[in-house]
């Protein structure tokens, strides 16, 4: 398989992918004898692992671009990864959705401040107040430098998305052309990243919005594990309550886009708007996501209405 257009991250995982898990299982095998139960018996086994559907279809994509490119050279006459029914893969999820209040946003970056004011220690703040305000992926926030910033002394200010860094430190560009944008940002926003800039050791273009003391940009690892959750937990400490989804797992660092669309939400931005600054594809992913925030309880009195006014017949017929 050629893989030019590929990430180093991307390039990465199928490197992984093959040595831990096809390899070990077809490496020593003739393409063309590798048959469909076979790779549902390592779907099946590697569920029994207690890996996700999402790591099971990564662990397979080198097997089947693999078994696609012997298709294409006419060393097969068909890719048995094709034949594969939705029966042999494990369930899909359910979407975790988490719907933020003001109060648990507000105590979260709070609790951020507060940390970051100990001695010797990581300012996280910054990052957290940039998510909740931008709606930025934790990647995106981090391949953000001040040359992408539009911060006018007068007139609106607005946030370009023209990277994102990898988990590789590399940076790289958005995955599709939607996720490269222009965020506007609101004026209290702007002041924060004015003064942030006024203030930041490593002011010049070219330097990340985000950065480390030496003046690199903060890891995904060292935002989530350093900076969010000591700050999630401190919060949920202090209000005593929040923060954890209905299976029990607490919220990460990516369910801050969640508490940005939350507040939008209920300050009456349009999905279409919404959409478009958070980078989806198209306002069905958007709707599909944040539909418990968009128009349901509207909806759902329309249809109580309805059902309990003269609109529907309610009488017999004959």
């Amino acid at each position: 398989m050629k893989k030019d257009r590929c990430r180093a991250w991307t390039l990465q995982g199928y490197q992984e992918a093959l040595d831990n898990v096809v390899l070990p299982r077809f490496g020593k095998r003739w393409i063309g004898e590798i048959e469909t139960q076979e790779i549902a018996d390592l779907i099946r086994e590697l569920s029994e692992r207690g890996l996700s559907l999402s790591t099971i279809r990564n662990y397979l994509k080198p097997l089947n671009g693999s078994l696609s490119y012997a298709v294409r050279k006419r060393l097969l006459g068909m890719n048995p990864y094709d034949a594969l029914s939705a029966d042999d893969w494990p369930r899909a999820p359910e979407r975790r959705t988490y719907e933020w209040s003001d109060s648990e946003i507000d105590a979260l970056l709070e609790a951020a401040l507060e940390l970051g004011s100990r001695k010797n220690a990581q300012d996280y703040y910054g990052i957290l107040f940039g998510a909740v305000n931008t709606g930025l992926r934790l990647g995106e926030l981090l391949g953000l430098r001040w040359q992408d910033l539009e911060l006018p002394e007068e007139g609106p200010a607005v946030l370009h998305v023209r990277h994102q860094l990898s988990r590789a430190g590399s940076y790289e560009e958005p995955k599709t052309a939607k996720g490269r944008r222009r965020v506007p940002l609101s004026d209290d926003v702007a002041a924060f990243f004015k003064a942030r800039r006024f203030a930041a050791s490593y002011p010049g273009d070219g330097f990340p919005v985000f950065c480390a003391p030496h003046g690199k940009p903060l890891t995904h690892r060292a935002v989530q594990r350093g900076g969010f959750d000591p700050a999630r937990n401190l919060a949920r400490e202090k209000l005593g309550k929040g923060f954890t989804h209905t299976d029990g797992k607490p919220v990460t660092f990516h369910d801050l886009r969640h508490a940005f669309a939350s507040r939008a939400a209920s300050r009456g931005v349009p999905v279409g708007v919404l959409s478009a600054i958070l980078g989806h594809a198209n306002v069905g992913i958007t709707q599909t996501v944040y539909v418990h925030l968009y128009g349901r309880e509207e909806a759902e009195a329309q249809y109580r209405e309805a059902m309990n006014g003269k609109s529907l017949a309610t009488t017999d017929p004959e």
